[in-house]
């Protein structure tokens, strides 16, 4: 194995690691199980992102809210539908954005909250989605590979060829 290849597992191994430390609350769905879940269970995908980001590409089907989202009523005013899921998966660049806000839903879910039941994160979320090659699709519904890469130390994440700082980028 090359050292770039070791590198990046350890940057990894410590970047979910790190996560999970910090949302300990927070349960995991891994990429191959999100996979599953889409074609057979009652879930919505939530892109925990900003604009630019989803822009360059995002899962087909997710929706896009603001990684500040606060509560159960301001998800309530961007996806209005969101009563009809059972799960609701969030995913972010890497899983930190998206893990702090499946922390905050969780802690401020009531039991008798209509619709959803279980709250999930995707493990290493769009980044390591990307790098697996699943589907993904730009703003314009456009399939694509690429995904933004968040930042230049987070992006090392991506790899190098996968990274798109925006739609326009090519």
């Amino acid at each position: 194995m090359l050292p770039s290849t070791r590198i990046k597992m350890a940057f990894w191994s410590l970047t979910i690691g790190g996560i999970k430390l910090r949302f300990p609350d927070v349960r995991n769905l891994t990429t191959e199980e999100v996979e599953r879940r889409r074609t057979r269970d009652n879930i919505i995908l939530l892109d925990v992102r900003p604009e630019v980001e989803y822009a360059v590409s995002h899962i087909p089907g997710a929706f896009r809210v603001d990684p500040e989202l606060k509560n159960w009523e301001e998800l309530r005013q961007t996806v209005p539908e969101i009563g009809k899921y059972q799960q609701l998966i969030c995913y972010c660049s890497v899983g930190y954005r998206s893990s702090a806000l499946a922390s905050r839903l969780q802690r401020q879910r009531k039991e008798d909250e209509e619709g959803v039941e279980e709250i999930f994160n995707m493990e290493g979320s769009l980044f390591k989605w990307a790098n697996e090659g699943r589907s993904m699709i730009d703003g314009r519904g456009d399939a694509t590979t690429r995904a933004h890469p968040y930042s230049a130390l987070w992006g090392k994440l991506l790899n190098f060829r996968l990274r798109k700082w925006d739609l326009e980028d090519t």
